[in-house]
């Protein structure tokens, strides 16, 4: 099924794979489109009702400037990048628990501190090693610290780098979510989601959702839940793009406690 679990986190599994498993995710991501384009039209000829509040039903009424209703295909990718980046955040997870592992010492203040929570987020963000590029292609000609670039030259924003480097990152490979207490970091040294300004730049819009998403599961895992860490790989080859610990991450869940 095109829509499937499956499916949707091998468009994110095989995305850096170079050659034929390329192609399979491609051809992973077309299949999907076209499903989702056909609930659209169903949408907008009466034969689905979408809920107006969610995603389906603000997406596909949503009117431009000129009171035109979005494009079909438009529609089509707004909606999977809905539904995809979730899966992706699952791998931010991974590395959330992981490190709340590493660092059991941190438990009480990030039981009783929110501020410190989100900081602790961010420091994972900043060294995991999720999608450690991006790739561009120059609009037109500029310089850049005595490098030229012509217009439709291929670069790569070296993300992992830039969130690994000394001078910008005092103890870079150190985990010190303290470094964060201060404010989220800048918006072009702090980039594991794409730099600059998410209007106008090549940052992913889904970035606050995900720093939310992986604060409310660090203070749910603190505070709610009961569970263990059995022995297991957590080793990490950064030649795989993306990459996750070995082992995935595995804990055995005990009671859960529903929030005071």
């Amino acid at each position: 099924m095109p829509n499937s679990p499956t499916s949707l986190g091998a468009m994110i599994e095989e995305a850096g794979n170079p050659g034929p498993m390329n192609w399979i995710a491609r051809g992973r991501r077309m299949k999907s489109e076209g499903l989702i384009r056909r609930i659209v039209a169903d949408v907008r000829a009466g034969r689905v009702e979408a809920e107006p509040n969610r995603a389906l039903g603000i997406v596909t009424s949503h009117r431009d400037l000129s009171g035109a209703v979005l494009d079909e295909d438009v529609c089509t990718v707004e909606l999977l990048n809905v539904v995809r980046p979730i899966f992706a955040v699952a791998r931010y997870l991974v590395f959330l628990m992981a490190a709340l592992r590493d660092h059991p010492q941190l438990r009480p203040r990030l039981t009783d501190d929110s501020a410190y929570r989100k900081a602790f987020v961010q420091e994972v963000r900043r060294l995991t090693p999720f999608f450690p590029v991006v790739a561009g292609i120059a609009r037109q000609g500029f310089e850049w610290r005595g490098h030229h670039f012509e217009a439709g030259d291929r670069f790569l924003l070296d993300l992992y780098g830039t969130t690994h480097h000394e001078a910008v990152w005092p103890r870079a490979d150190e985990f010190s979510p303290d470094r964060f207490l201060s404010g989220p970091g800048d918006a072009y040294t702090m980039i594991p989601q794409g730099g600059g300004d998410h209007l106008v730049n090549h940052r992913c819009p889904g970035e606050w959702a995900t720093i939310r998403i992986m604060e409310a599961v660090l203070a749910a895992m603190v505070s709610e839940v009961d569970y263990d860490v059995p022995p297991q790989d957590l080793s990490v080859d950064l030649s795989a793009f993306p990459t996750l610990p070995k082992s995935g991450f595995l804990a055995a869940i005990g009671a859960v406690h529903p929030p005071q």
